[in-house]
């Protein structure tokens, strides 16, 4: 019998939620006695953990009740998109068997060949540019909002009527963190650049390199192997070849099954692992480890 139908509720995650929130508004509270300088980092971390426990509601925690696991991380800490539109993709993601083929994985950073030719020379360099990971932590958050914003504008002038949707409600969720931005005197703006802005690149640290082409769809998932608070902050998805392997599984049982299956897990992904985020940054902060234009799009156009 799996973990999910013996636990109702997890109970570690609605607890983390509850830790998350209050953490949230705890450190937004104290604006009045401590410069903002101080409370930013620890909110845009709060906001990167919040995020994370989002992923996990996509993935049916902490209960087994859609709705509920949706109200529960409703507020928009992050605020940059919908949850229903990330939660959409994120399950196309997974539900693809060709991870990484831009015209099949919708969080692909990938680009097809008809896509490339069609780019000017600057949007190539931007690209070029967003391949490392300097790039992808500075250029990422605001080129990945303008890019679904015109995608899902184009989707709802066509009639989409789940992305109007999605976005409406994405709009009542800022509604509360609005509020509390205006009660404690903080300028959305600030909070969007200096809090949501760097939650946004932390979450893509994590995001850089978890998948790569390869000749099958196991060894396109990395192992990272991170320290605690990265670990923590992350919910334990830098083990992300593990999360796609058995996707129910919930963040806190995500590294003692690691501990039991790691050296079968690296022999499944073909050794695709870092020691860590330091090791990723040291390696790849203006080195891509590949260009933007996906590998078999030369095969596919040729054929």
């Amino acid at each position: 019998m799996s973990f999910r139908e013996v636990a109702r509720v997890e109970w570690p995650t609605v607890g983390l939620l509850l830790l998350c929130y209050a953490g949230w508004a705890g450190l937004l509270s104290l604006h009045p006695s401590l410069p903002w300088i101080v409370l930013a980092p620890p909110l845009a971390l709060v906001a990167a953990l919040h995020s994370s426990l989002q992923h996990e509601a996509v993935h049916g925690h902490p209960t087994r009740l859609d709705w509920l696991n949706e109200a529960l991380v409703f507020p928009s800490l992050w605020m940059l998109l919908p949850w229903r539109r990330y939660r959409d993709m994120h399950l196309a993601h997974h539900r693809t068997g060709r991870l990484t083929d831009p015209l099949e994985d919708p969080e692909s950073h990938f680009v097809d060949a008809a896509r490339w030719r069609r780019f000017p020379g600057a949007a190539r360099l931007v690209l070029a540019i967003q391949s490392t990971l300097a790039g992808r932590l500075l250029l990422g958050p605001p080129i990945m909002v303008a890019s679904m914003i015109a995608a899902d504008a184009r989707s709802i002038l066509r009639g989409d009527g789940a992305v109007l949707t999605a976005w409406v409600l994405h709009l009542c969720a800022l509604a509360p963190v609005l509020a509390a931005l205006a009660y404690v005197g903080v300028p959305p703006w600030l909070y969007l650049l200096t809090v949501a802005w760097p939650a946004s690149s932390l979450l893509m640290l994590r995001g850089y390199a978890e998948h790569r082409p390869a000749e099958t769809q196991a060894k396109r998932s990395v192992l990272i192997e991170s320290g605690p608070l990265l670990s923590l902050i992350f919910l334990n998805n830098n083990l992300h070849a593990l999360h796609h392997a058995r996707p129910s599984l919930p963040w806190y049982t995500l590294p003692e099954t690691y501990r039991r299956q790691r050296e079968a897990l690296i022999a499944a992904n073909g050794g695709y692992r870092y020691a860590g985020y330091r090791d990723m940054v040291r390696r790849h902060l203006f080195d891509p480890p590949r260009a933007p234009l996906h590998p078999d799009a030369t095969a596919r156009d040729a054929s």
